[in-house]
C-alpha cells in the first residue's frame, strides 16, 4: 500500500507536468494512488485525438485503456514503481510529440 501511495503521487505529478508542457494535449489529471487518469483535449487535433495518442503510446509498449469520450486511464499493477512511471511518461511524451509532428 505504501508503494501505491507514493509512487501513485509520483506519477500523478509527472503527468501534471506533461499536461503543462503539453495542455493542448493533456488536461485534467486526477486519481488517487496508482489508479489515475486524465484527459486528452478534443482541440488537440480532431475528435480522434485520444485514439491516436492510445495507438501511438501502444506501438511504443504501453497499455493506456480508454474510459468515457476523452479519458486514458492508468491502473497499472501493484508493483509499479518510480522507474516504471519514468519509461510511461518517456513513451507518452514520444507519442504527444510525434502527433505533434
Amino acid at each position: 500500500m505504501d508503494n501505491a501511495v507514493s509512487t501513485g503521487a509520483y506519477f500523478q505529478s509527472e503527468l501534471n507536468r506533461v499536461a503543462q508542457e503539453h495542455p493542448d494535449w493533456i488536461t485534467n489529471v486526477r486519481g488517487r494512488g496508482l489508479c489515475l487518469a486524465f484527459d486528452v483535449d478534443f482541440d488537440a487535433g480532431t475528435d480522434t485525438s485520444r485514439t491516436a495518442l492510445m495507438g501511438e503510446m501502444k506501438k511504443r509498449g504501453i497499455n493506456a485503456p480508454s474510459c468515457g469520450l476523452n479519458t486514458i486511464r492508468a491502473r497499472p499493477c501493484l508493483y509499479f514503481k518510480e522507474n516504471h512511471v519514468d519509461i510511461y511518461i518517456d513513451k507518452l511524451t514520444e507519442s504527444i510529440k510525434h502527433l505533434k509532428s
